[in-house]
């Protein structure tokens, strides 16, 4: 878990970053859309339909 740069302001939003082999070993590649889902303690991402 990261942060964004926010030129100084206080209160930078959070941001995740992912990459490597293995998001495409899962179906995950450059353009691929996705559908993010969010659950109580939980970030679900999911390749959107017809991917």
């Amino acid at each position: 878990m990261g942060y964004t740069p926010h030129r100084g302001k206080p209160n930078p939003n959070p941001q995740l970053t992912f990459s490597g082999k293995w998001l495409s070993e899962l179906g995950f590649t450059v353009g691929s859309n996705v559908t993010l889902t969010r659950q109580a303690g939980q970030l679900i991402i999911r390749l959107s339909e017809g991917e």
